[in-house]
């Protein structure tokens, strides 16, 4: 019997025996050892069993003789099989354990695709009995991904710590094996790395059949031609057919939201609750005008004036959010999208939206693939998943014409590719086989869309401080105009004055320019981002950046290069650094005159299917095509190699066998000459391979005999570099005698006359995917600033570790660290003492929710092995602990968390479309180190706007008080609602906007105070207290909204209670999976159903019309609800129960605005008012008293004795008031310059020159004061606003003097809150931490 045939047959009864006795699996020794010399030989076919022992090709359908022919002696190679087949590490033992594993095994392998979907572990051995046998993993059964995940590597897995701990080392040694070679175990990592993972895909739910398929199948099911022979020949569809196929299936591109119209957008912005308020006011002044024109002739532009004010808030915020969207279409219009296709037997260049299901399309290196598709034909053709597995490493894909075996699935069949990824190598041609939604892709941006949905219901940080300040402010005035409406009917007041007088009160509490305000700090913050090449795509982007507590980030693309780059160089017995940036400490740097150094750089540009894209320009600075790791050994030969481009003519190729999964190795002959001949053969690949082929080693330029000692030296150094997480590759070389091989000769690798042993060891190399230049000093600033970072990434735990540790990420010990050093056991160690975690992904769906708070809680957490739906519940658990999330990715299987994020940071050089699609801020440069300077602005807004706030609302008491005090003393009213306007919207609104352009105290100190909202144990404990009060004004709104619901009719009232039917449902699951704003989004989603049959105009209406729906069910339930202000008050109390944390408005702020600065500013300008009364009129606050009750100070008053004996005119009454009422108008605009000042530091005394360092304050200043003093001294203005131009600038001295009281008071209350109340930092990581600070250019830059 044939050597294959009995190799089938002896693996066939291995798999027979196993069916019939588990038990018998430990001793079976000839499934372990006669497949391994199948394994190393023939995993390129990807050989399939069946129970009878036939074969069937999984892959190309190259012959035995041929694979074989490929490896190198098969002599050495099989000792070097026997030797790896004694100390088989990791999951082949795993096989040899009890019977329950290999059951487990055997069912998630049959049950993938439908193929093996039974009840019975065992019966896959009676449906389809299969063994799938594949060389790319060292393991002598290689199971499939999801297989793989079934075992339990060891106890410590399998207990409860194994969620929160790293995986074990590849070096850790088994009870079971046989003196293993230390190298054989590290090898493990490098393989794993090389069998591509595809968890991260299994969440797609691909519904993907055409891989079973024969191509002939595939082209009469898409009724459309390709010829495999000459892929150019293909006639594909005809035009016709490809019409009505874009009719049917719909454009090629993933579906968008529907695009809110202009006018929506701009009247959801005048419907914000400040602007429906002094739309309210406006309307009423207008009303009262239309009863009573003569008596309220100042009412109607009044009135007109806060209508106005309405609507440019509404028009500035809709322009700013124009702009923004403006610039975000403008960018994803500059992405061209272009497919090579053909149609009709002619090839062209089409749109990408326009392919369909059956087009033919050709792909060559560096394209990004278009769509879901079958591949037919192929030339070295390799792509790179990393977006949508997050690995870096290419995948080799090629045709299977007559279909794949039905237990793979497409995610891992080679003759499949998929859309959003991109060809590293080679050319390709293709049958489309889906488009759209339906794609991988499409099905991956489900996930994104669904959590588009919460998210948008989702405010950021400052939206939700800024309701809450609207609330309370409109809760102040509503209330206090209601009451002293009553206290005026109750006086004896007329009900239209009484009417007028509560619109005056509650224009008096609103501030009316913090809208703009706002939105004009949010804007300049972002124009400034934008200088630094940061694109933020919505406004309150950059403060939620410096809100943050957690930044989840990925690995590839985002903190690494997502390119292989030279790391180390081993030749001569010594090890010497070949990276760039700083040498690390106790290392050699790179010596070109080194042994070895110049053969290794030789053969890295010679023995390789790498390529320079153009010629013209310096080698070094070219373009480099082909796959990573060929592309890095030549761009590292291109930097140190100044004749690179004449090697390839000098030293031209004759003969070449390239890399494969099952030689693993890669062999060029060259004409280069040396003392016994005129050829030389170059071999690269993997180091074991190249080792057991090579006799003898190069030393001082000479070929000696490898000894036990050189090869120690080689499993050593091996060892180091692989547990960096570097990719490590081996080179040797052989000089083919002359004699032999004279040099025409033919070399054939169906003869294989060409030698595989004997060869001359040159040395390693090793090659990592680095960090970004800067991202290591990022992530430190960003630790220091008190914000938890977690690396999120698909790739091994083991390289995503390697790189944390790198970057300052991972600095404590992990649980098996500590266990090693200590040595204890890993579950004799405490939690406690545990401070960093690496969590596999293949565990998390087990996890408990203790357990997920117990990781999120640690310092340092590193995921790996996650897919797209476990990156997405990351978050939303983190989210669920009061975390305020930040995400950073690149790729595909990062646009779902992106999108739920707080705020989603995306790349753009290397980013995919969904992720710049879903995130809210794009890094137009890559830079990570942006991300600093966004965390140091958002926290700058925050304590801008802080200051604006405090600084404007420090002035409405001294609005507030005169009518106040004119309905309770009652005095004349010392500011008129017209006035106030040119209060808020005049001089307030210059000098406001001033502190967008303010600069941070102290950059370092801003960084360092934490994020304002710090996520502890405490906090997490009293945010589900919030949000059990949460829940219950939830209820007293539910409750107005369940009565209001009768009142309705038809088809809404149903829709409201099917909405209210889930909304009840979502209270009795559990919180943790859902944000505060679940319950929001169930009420919001039961209308959108609704509306799903509407036009836009039905829909405008019903959206705006439920909006103001939902003030009015609110407003109801303030009005008429007990439970729903004991609900309140209990929120409230949780809110402010939060220690450690900083609000927008606070007690400091209110206390200083409405308590101690706002009542000594109304105390001064009140002084000044009556001043102007009695040293310039006489006029005594009893006289003014008495006068108002006489309903004086009108033009047509009779004359009014004083106590000083003299007569006052009707028309000197109405002077002195409009002069006094001037004074007061004035002494506002003074004593808010004083306060001006005193509200600019609050990390420092305001005595630091830094206060007065913004030249914007000075331009808005001069403004501010121009603006009051036209309004006072210009006769036009005198009529409009009611003031006098007679008001004699000396009584200014008075607020110009006591100002600086207040200014006084606030330096000695700032000095004592700094002693006694100092300002909490974050904790100094310095002190506890090794983070490698070292500056670079780009956070220098920054």
């Amino acid at each position: 019997m044939p050597l294959p045939q009995k190799i089938l047959s002896s693996v066939s009864q291995s798999a027979d025996s196993i069916a019939s006795d588990h038990k018998a699996v430990a001793s079976n020794h000839s499934l372990s050892k006669s497949s391994h010399s199948l394994l190393q030989s023939h995993s390129k076919n990807d050989i399939h069993l069946d129970a009878e022992g036939s074969s069937k090709d999984m892959g190309s359908k190259q012959d035995f003789s041929s694979a074989r022919s490929v490896s190198l002696h098969p002599a050495s190679a099989q000792k070097e099989k026997d030797k790896e087949a004694k100390g088989r590490p990791s999951y082949v033992q795993y096989i040899d354990k009890p019977a329950p594993l290999l059951k487990r095994a055997s069912s998630a392998l049959m049950a993938k695709e439908g193929s093996g979907n039974h009840s019975d572990t065992g019966s896959h051995l009676k449906a389809k009995p299969s063994i799938k046998i594949s060389g790319r993993g060292r393991a002598a059964t290689t199971l499939t991904t999801q297989t793989r995940s079934e075992f339990a590597p060891s106890e410590e897995f399998s207990s409860k710590r194994s969620s929160t701990s790293e995986v074990p080392s590849p070096t850790s040694k088994s009870p079971e094996k046989e003196e293993p070679l230390p190298v054989g175990d590290i090898l493990l990592k490098q393989d794993e790395a090389e069998v591509r993972d595809d968890a991260p895909l299994i969440d797609a739910s691909v519904k993907i059949d055409e891989h079973h398929l024969s191509l002939a199948n595939v082209l009469e099911r898409y009724k459309t031609h390709a010829n495999p022979k000459n892929a150019r020949e293909s006639k594909g569809l005809s035009h016709t057919a490809a019409r009505d196929l874009l009719a049917k299936h719909g454009m090629n591109s993933l579906p968008k939201g529907k695009k809110e119209s202009a006018l929506f957008r701009f009247l959801v912005c005048i419907t914000s609750l400040f602007n429906l308020l002094l739309l309210f006011g406006g309307i009423a002044y207008i009303i009262l005008w239309v009863f009573d024109p003569m008596e309220n002739f100042s009412n109607v532009y009044i009135g007109s004036v806060l209508i106005c004010v309405a609507f440019v808030n509404a028009f500035i915020e809709f322009y700013e959010l124009t702009k923004v969207n403006a610039i975000v279409e403008s960018f994803t219009a500059m992405i061209p999208h272009e497919a090579d296709c053909t149609r009709a037997s002619l090839s062209q260049r089409i749109p990408v939206t326009e392919l369909v299901p059956g087009d033919i399309v050709h792909l060559k290196s560096g394209d990004k693939i278009p769509a879901d598709a079958i591949l037919f034909y192929s030339y070295e053709f390799r792509v790179d998943n990393s977006s949508l597995t997050g690995e870096s490493e290419s995948v080799d894909r090629a045709p299977v014409l007559e279909g794949v075996v039905t237990d793979v699935g497409a995610l891992e069949a080679k003759n499949v590719v998929f859309s959003g990824t991109v060809v590293s190598n080679g050319e390709a041609s293709a049958v489309v086989i889906k488009t759209g939604n339906q794609t991988v892709l499409g099905q991956i941006a489900r996930l994104t869309t669904r959590a588009s949905k919460k998210r948008g219901s989702r405010r950021s940080p400052l939206s939700s401080e800024i309701q809450r300040f609207c609330k309370l402010i409109s809760f102040l005035a509503t209330s206090t105009a209601f009451l002293f409406f009553i206290a005026s009917i109750a006086r004896g007041s007329e009900f239209n004055a009484a009417f007028q007088f509560a619109i005056g009160i509650l224009v008096a509490w609103i501030p009316q320019g913090l809208p703009l305000t706002v939105t004009m700090l949010l804007a300049v913050a972002g124009e400034r981002m934008a200088h630094r090449k940061v694109l933020i795509k919505d406004l309150h982007g950059v403060e939620t950046l410096g809100a943050i507590t957690m930044l989840a980030t990925d690995k590839t693309g985002t903190l690494t290069t997502n390119e292989m780059k030279i790391s180390r160089v081993w030749t001569n017995l010594q090890c010497m650094y070949a990276g760039s940036g700083t040498l690390p400490n106790g290392e050699r740097p790179l010596k070109m005159d080194g042994s070895g150094v110049a053969q290794i750089l030789h053969m890295a540009a010679t023995c390789t299917r790498a390529r320079f894209a153009t010629t013209e320009g310096k080698p070094a600075e070219r373009e480099v095509i082909g796959d990573a790791t060929d592309k890095g050994l030549l761009e590292f030969a291109a930097r140190k190699l100044a004749n690179v481009d004449k090697l390839f003519a000098q030293f031209p190729k004759v003969f070449e066998i390239p890399f494969s999964s099952d030689t693993k190795t890669h062999l060029t002959i060259h004409r280069k000459g040396h003392s016994d001949g005129g050829l030389t053969m170059h071999v690269k690949g993997a180091p074991e391979r190249v080792l057991a082929s090579c006799a003898t080693i190069l030393l001082n330029g000479k070929a000696e005999q490898i000894t036990e000692f050189h090869k120690q030296q080689f499993r050593d150094t091996y060892e180091r570099m692989a547990k960096r997480g570097e990719r490590v590759i081996a080179f040797a070389q052989f000089w083919l005698p002359g004699k032999r091989f004279p040099e025409n000769f033919r070399f054939s690798l169906e003869k294989n006359n060409f030698p595989t042993t004997g060869l001359t060891f040159v040395g390693l190399v090793s090659l990592e995917d680095p960090p970004k230049s800067g991202v290591r000093e990022a992530i430190g600033h960003i630790r220091q600033a008190g914000i938890q970072v977690v690396m999120v990434t698909g790739d091994h735990p083991l390289t995503a570790a390697a790189i944390a540790k790198r970057i300052n990420i991972l600095t404590y010990p992990t649980v098996e660290e500590i266990a090693k050093d200590t040595g204890k056991k890993v579950s004799d160690i405490p939690d406690s003492d545990v401070k960093a975690v690496v969590v596999n992904g293949e565990h998390l769906s087990g996890m408990s929710d203790d357990e997920w708070d117990s990781i999120l809680s640690k310092e340092e957490v590193l995921f790996a092995r996650t897919s797209p739906k476990q990156k997405l519940e990351i978050v939303k658990r983190a989210q669920s602990l009061g975390h305020i999330v930040g995400v950073t990715g690149d790729g595909v299987n990062d646009a779902a968390a992106l999108r739920h994020a707080d705020l989603g940071i995306a790349m753009n050089k290397t980013g995919s479309d969904v992720s710049k699609e879903a995130a809210g801020m794009i890094l137009m440069d890559d830079n990570f180190a942006s991300t600093v300077v966004g965390i140091l602005e958002g926290r700058t807004i925050f304590m801008n706007m802080k200051k604006s706030i405090t600084y404007f609302l420090t002035h409405l008491m001294s609005e507030v008080f005169p009518y106040l005090a004119n309905v309770v003393i009652p005095i004349p009213l010392a500011l008129t609602a017209i006035q106030i306007l040119v209060v808020d919207l005049g001089f307030e609104l210059f000098i406001t906007l001033s502190f967008a352009w303010e600069p941070p105290e102290d950059p370092e100190a801003l960084l360092r105070l934490g994020p304002r909202q710090p996520v502890t144990l405490e906090s997490i404990q009293l945010v589900k207290n919030k949000r059990n009060a949460k829940r219950g004004v939830e209820e007293a709104k539910t409750h107005a909204i369940e009565e209001a619901g009768h009142l309705r009719r038809g088809s809404d009232s149903k829709a409201l209670e099917d909405g209210l039917k889930a909304f009840h449902q979502a209270r009795k699951k559990p919180a943790v999976n859902t944000d505060e704003s679940d319950e929001e989004f169930l009420l919001e989603q039961s209308h959108d159903d609704m509306q799903e049959d509407m036009n836009e105009r039905q829909m405008l209406q019903k959206r705006l019309s439920s909006r103001v729906w939902r003030h009015l069910i609110e407003l109801k339930a303030m009005l008429t609800d007990i439970q729903y202000w004991k609900a309140q008050e209990r929120q409230w109390r949780a809110i402010l129960a939060i220690k450690g944390g900083e609000r927008l408005v606070d007690a400091e702020v209110l206390s200083w605005a409405y308590l101690e600065g706002g009542i000594l500013e109304a105390a001064i300008c009140l002084g000044t008012f009556f001043s102007v009364f009695y040293w310039g009129w006489d006029v005594t606050p009893t006289d003014a008293k008495r006068m108002h009750k006489l309903r004086g100070f009108k033009p047509h008053s009779p004359p009014f004795e004083l106590q000083s004996g003299q007569l006052i005119s009707g028309d000197d009454q109405l002077e002195a008031l409009q002069q006094a009422q001037s004074a007061f108008y004035l002494s506002i605009l003074i004593v808010q310059l004083w306060n001006l000042f005193a509200c600019k530091t609050r990390l420092r005394l305001p005595s630091h020159k830094f206060f007065v360092s913004n030249k914007n304050t000075w331009i808005a200043v001069a403004f501010g004061v121009s603006f009051a003093l036209i309004i006072v001294y210009t006769p036009f203005m005198n009529a409009v606003f009611l003031t006098s131009m007679r008001l004699n600038p000396v009584y200014l001295l008075i607020p110009l003097t006591c100002g600086g009281i207040l200014y006084s008071y606030s330096v000695f209350r700032r000095y004592l809150l700094r002693k006694y109340w100092p300002q909490q930092f974050a904790k100094d990581m310095n002190g506890n931490l090794k983070l490698d600070m070292s500056p670079s250019e780009e956070i220098l830059a920054a």
